[in-house]
């Protein structure tokens, strides 16, 4: 997924990546690890992408998820 982003970046994109998973949280530690990369890379290319993903609510029960969502 950070490649797909990575791609978008290259190719002169700038704005809004919405990411449709419903089931994002599956596999919540690999979910909280895509999220890290995700947060360090947008901090590292001055956040140029505004991200909404959308996963179903049990997301919200989970305190580390929502830290980096």
């Amino acid at each position: 997924m950070l490649q797909e982003i990575k791609s978008l970046h290259d190719a002169g994109w700038r704005g809004r990546i919405f990411i449709v998973d419903d089931n994002f949280i599956g596999n919540k530690p690999n979910a909280t690890n895509i999220l890290t990369l995700l947060a360090e890379w947008q901090k590292q290319n001055k956040y140029p992408f505004t991200i909404q993903i959308q996963a179903s609510i049990d997301l919200a029960n989970n305190p580390e998820l929502m830290k980096n969502a």
